[in-house]
């Protein structure tokens, strides 16, 4: 759907078919709550507007990123989100959370490809969130990604691999409230952005600096 959009039904539904959608800027409107219980594969720049409405998880249910693809997802509550329910097909993949909330069940981990953080994205729940792609996870100017009680694991992947949170610039902030973060072997460096404490955060760092 080239440079359109699509307007969703105003009553709940399941998606438990796989589907393919290709698109070039193209925005698709969910007036209702969804649950994705089947591969949905993403090719081209497509927004998912949730308009406020959650998109849940089945055992079945994954979003996949094709190649050269961007993934937005705006205006949601994400539900049962663990494991890779969201990824990216490869390294030239992408997925920008936008006035986002995710619910982690479970482990939800990002091993390659990117995730960006556009406004305010909220991971909060009941487990981890493990980021260990080679390409960094991106904070963009004036965006927030907000950690609220659970844990936030950042691996760098070897020493001279690049950093695993990137800040686009001082504009961005990490915001740590009733949680934890952990670096892996190799630690990390904090560039540019703002870190933000709430209340009791607990940190398990290796071989890191800071820099302002």
């Amino acid at each position: 759907f080239p440079s359109h959009d699509r307007f969703l039904g105003s009553k709940d539904s399941t998606w438990n078919r796989d589907l393919f959608i290709k698109g070039s800027l193209g925005t698709i409107q969910f007036n209702a709550n969804v649950l994705i219980d089947a591969t949905i594969t993403c090719s081209g720049t497509i927004t998912l507007d949730g308009q406020y409405h959650q998109l849940t998880f089945g055992p079945n249910g994954y979003l996949v990123v094709q190649p050269h693809s961007t993934l937005t997802l705006h205006n949601f509550t994400i539900a049962d989100l663990n494991n890779y329910r969201i990824r990216c097909f490869d390294s030239t993949a992408r997925v920008v959370f936008e006035k986002t909330t995710a619910l982690l069940d479970d482990l939800f981990t990002c091993t390659v490809g990117q995730f960006k953080i556009q406004d305010l994205a909220e991971f909060t729940g009941t487990a981890t969130f493990l980021y260990q792609s080679d390409i960094p996870m991106q904070i963009n100017s004036a965006s927030t990604l907000l950690i609220n009680g659970i844990g936030f694991e950042v691996n760098k992947q070897g020493l001279s691999g690049a950093e695993p949170l990137n800040f686009e610039d001082k504009t961005g902030v990490l915001h740590l409230k009733n949680g934890s973060m952990k670096t892996g072997r190799y630690g990390m460096n904090f560039l540019k952005g703002t870190l933000f404490c709430e209340n009791d955060v607990n940190f398990s760092f290796y071989s890191t600096n800071s820099i302002n």
